[in-house]
Order: C-alpha cells, then sequence, then structure tokens
C-alpha cells in the first residue's frame, strides 16, 4: 500500500509523503532493487516517468554518485532495458484496452487506457479512446473532459474534435431526457 502512495505522491507532489514513504522505504530494503509496479519501475525511475525533480533529489540519497556528476538528466536514471519494460508494457496495455472495446468490456478499457496514460500523460490517442469508452457507457461529463483534453493536445485533429461532438450530444440527449422527465411528472 504505501509503495502506491509513493507513486501517487511523485505523480503529484505531495512532497511530504515522498519524504516519509521514502524513509521507510530505505529502512525496508535498498530502494534500488525493489520492483513495485506492474511495469517493474522503482520509485525512481516512477519519478523520473513523471518528470518530478524534487522527487528525484529525495530517493537519490542512496544513488549519490549520480547527483556528482555536473550533466546528469532525468534519461540517465533509466536503464535501456528498463526503457523497452516502459515501451513494452504500454504497447501491451494499449492492446489489452483496444480488445476489451472491440469487446464492448467499457469498463475494462477504461482503466487499461487509464493506466497507460500513467506512463504517456499527454497522449491524444489514449484520450480519445477513453472518451469513446466514456459515450459507450453513457457518462457524458467524463467523456467530455476527455475529450475536451485532447483537443486542447492535438487542436488540428478531426477525430479529436468528434469525440468533443459524441460527448456533447451525449450531455444534450441525457439533458433533454431529464426535462422530459420532469415534465411529464408534472401531468
Amino acid at each position: 500500500m504505501a509503495l502506491h502512495v509513493l507513486y501517487a505522491s511523485a505523480q503529484y507532489d505531495e512532497l511530504l509523503e515522498v519524504v516519509q514513504i521514502a524513509k521507510r522505504l530505505s529502512q525496508i530494503a535498498n530502494a534500488e532493487g525493489l520492483q513495485v509496479n506492474s511495469c517493474g519501475l522503482r520509485p525512481i525511475e516512477y519519478a523520473a516517468l513523471v518528470n518530478n525533480v524534487e522527487a528525484i533529489y529525495i530517493l537519490l540519497h542512496a544513488r549519490p554518485w549520480i547527483l556528482a556528476a555536473p550533466d546528469w538528466r532525468f534519461a540517465d536514471i533509466f536503464s535501456v532495458e528498463v526503457k523497452q519494460r516502459i515501451d513494452l508494457h504500454i504497447r501491451k496495455l494499449k492492446q489489452n484496452a483496444d480488445d476489451s472495446w472491440a469487446e464492448r468490456d467499457y469498463s475494462t478499457a477504461i482503466a487499461l487506457y487509464t493506466e497507460a496514460m500513467v506512463y504517456i500523460p499527454r497522449d491524444e490517442k489514449l484520450l480519445a479512446n477513453r472518451g469513446l469508452c466514456w459515450v459507450c457507457m453513457g457518462e457524458a461529463s467524463f467523456a467530455l473532459q476527455d475529450a475536451m483534453g485532447c483537443v486542447h493536445l492535438k487542436p488540428d485533429w478531426a477525430k479529436a474534435h468528434l469525440r468533443e461532438a459524441a460527448a456533447w450530444h451525449l450531455q444534450v440527449q441525457k439533458r433533454v431526457m431529464l426535462v422530459h422527465v420532469s415534465f411529464r411528472s408534472l401531468n
């Protein structure tokens, strides 16, 4: 449980939690050897993935030699093997999400697209596909959030605007239905 909190903290810059959890982790075991998420990323690798500088500095206390190098970068934290593992994991997540969508298992597809977005948060295709799943489930507000985010990321992409139109259409349908029900209850 504490390891999942570390990832959330690294992503949302809640540094006090990161410090406390990093101290606990280093007391429990060498943070270098922990495999903690479904892709096998260690906390420091995840912090680098989401570009959280503060969390990286906190977690680097076990590896001071990196800080001693004057020109180190986030990419230096990842080995080629880790980058390949992340890419393979993302491809599997996307494929599984697409398969779930094709089988009309929208909630699973949403969960898989969301997990993939942890690794590549600014991917318009993932947002568009997840938004379509929300439309298929009838969740207009979530569909609209994803569609608007997609349009923001890639304003010249026609599919992004199509997803936004579908979300707005669903939103309007829901409101019309509420008005219709309210009107019928008056009679």
